[in-house]
């Protein structure tokens, strides 16, 4: 299975810079929490979701990390339930490896500067290896599809960009998947089972 360890890097992961909850009210907020829980869970039941292991520190509001919002209830404020799904689905998905030489802490999305945004990161810095890897976003983004992203490679200080796809609902999976076909080499052994993920 892609991404479930075995040697092969994970192919979705949670974007924690996605999770801006700056003006929402409660009942807002606790409907996005249950729609992102909704499609985590839908993908987590097919494949491997992974998130950073700092997700908890995301800044989603002024002065405030997921953390207090989350756990504490603090504002901007949720209902309890959405809360709690949502950080039990979070607790189950495995952290990815953040051993990676090189790996940058900021990004652009779009034109749209992200510090801190580890899991973005994760997933330009794989691309560079034509390793494309899927970002989940929290549904008050309005990004979706195949986005540039740039990023310093390490070696240089200008901006690399990298082509990197966003989803929202679980249905987009198979528009990632399908569009690797052009954009990796396919190893012959794994034709069929990536024909299955693109064409259920």
């Amino acid at each position: 299975m892609p991404g479930a360890g075995d040697g092969e890097p994970y192919r979705i992961v949670v974007d924690e810079s996605s999770f801006d909850f700056r003006g929402l009210r409660e009942d807002r907020l606790t409907d996005l929490l249950d729609d992102f829980s909704d499609t985590l869970e839908e993908l987590s039941e097919q494949h491997p979701v992974t998130v950073s292991p700092w997700w908890v520190e995301a800044e989603c509001a002024d002065d405030r990390k997921l953390y207090g919002v989350l756990y504490e209830g603090e504002t901007p404020r949720a209902g309890r339930d959405a809360r709690l799904r949502m950080v039990r689905l979070m607790d189950r998905c495995p952290t990815w490896d953040t051993d990676l030489p090189g790996l940058p802490d900021r990004v652009e999305v779009a034109g749209a500067a992200h510090d801190l945004a580890w899991s973005l990161c994760y997933a330009w810095w794989w691309t560079r290896r034509r390793h494309h890897v899927a970002c989940l976003v929290f549904p008050v983004r309005d990004r979706r599809g195949w986005l540039p992203v740039s990023a310093s490679d390490g070696r240089t200080d200008e901006p690399v960009a990298e082509e990197v796809f966003h989803l929202v609902e679980a249905p987009a999976l198979y528009e990632f998947w399908r569009s690797l076909f052009e954009r990796e080499d396919i190893a012959e052994q794994d034709f069929f089972d990536r024909a299955r993920q693109s064409f259920p």
